[in-house]
This record gives structure tokens, C-alpha cells and sequence, in this order.
């Protein structure tokens, strides 16, 4: 068994009973989120394959690695092939449609190129 039992921490919110590991997930997910749309204005090439780079490496370094190590999650070999091809999908989707949203947004905004579409002679800085 993990570090943590999932179904021990439960809170209620508007009379529904949530999970606390849930709602981690989802503050990673936001946070995640926010961190690769403040990235790509530094460093606009991660935005690799429209982000799903990103989402596959997210993937690795999360549920590959780093629950693992910490007993959060069985060990990788024990959990059926459906459930890595879904998280890997899932993260790469999830990048995906960050990216999409990111840049209309920014786009919406700021009427500007976007960084990762420049190049030096197309684009002045």
C-alpha cells in the first residue's frame, strides 16, 4: 500500500462528498497548466507538436516515475496496458487542448504573433 489511503481524506463541498485526492489533481492540472502557458513565452519551442510533447513528457515524469517512487500508485507492471495507453492519450489530449486554448486566448489579447510561431526575420522583438 502507498504512502496515503485515497478513500480516507474526504471532504463535502455544495452537499457532494469529494476526495481529496481528487481535487490534488486537479490543482496540478491547473497548475501545470498555468506553468506551461508562462513557459512558452520564455522558451516558445516546447510548444512541440502543439503541446503534446509536453503532455507525453508530463506523463513520464508523474506517473511513470515520480508516483511510483512515492507508493502513490501500484507498481507500473501491475496496472493493465489500458490504463498507461489512457494516461498517455489523456496527458497528450490534455497538452493538446491547453495549447489550443492558450493560443486563442493569447491571440484574443495581445493581436500579436505568437512566440512560437516567430522567427528572428519575421518577427520584431
Amino acid at each position: 500500500m502507498g504512502i496515503t489511503d485515497p478513500y480516507a481524506a474526504i471532504y463535502e463541498f455544495a452537499g457532494h462528498a469529494f476526495n481529496y485526492v481528487h481535487f490534488t489533481h486537479i490543482l496540478f492540472s491547473i497548475v501545470f497548466a498555468v506553468a506551461y502557458c508562462v513557459l512558452v513565452e520564455k522558451f516558445p519551442k516546447i510548444t512541440l507538436w502543439q503541446g503534446v510533447a509536453v503532455g507525453i513528457l508530463v506523463n513520464i515524469a508523474v506517473h511513470v516515475i515520480t508516483l511510483p517512487i512515492l507508493g502513490l500508485t501500484p507498481p507500473l507492471w501491475t496496472l493493465p496496458w489500458y490504463e498507461h495507453v489512457f494516461e498517455f492519450v489523456g496527458h497528450a489530449l490534455w497538452f493538446w487542448s491547453i495549447e489550443l486554448m492558450r493560443r486563442d486566448l493569447r491571440n484574443r489579447i495581445t493581436h500579436e504573433p505568437d512566440p512560437a510561431d516567430c522567427c528572428d526575420s519575421c518577427c520584431s522583438k
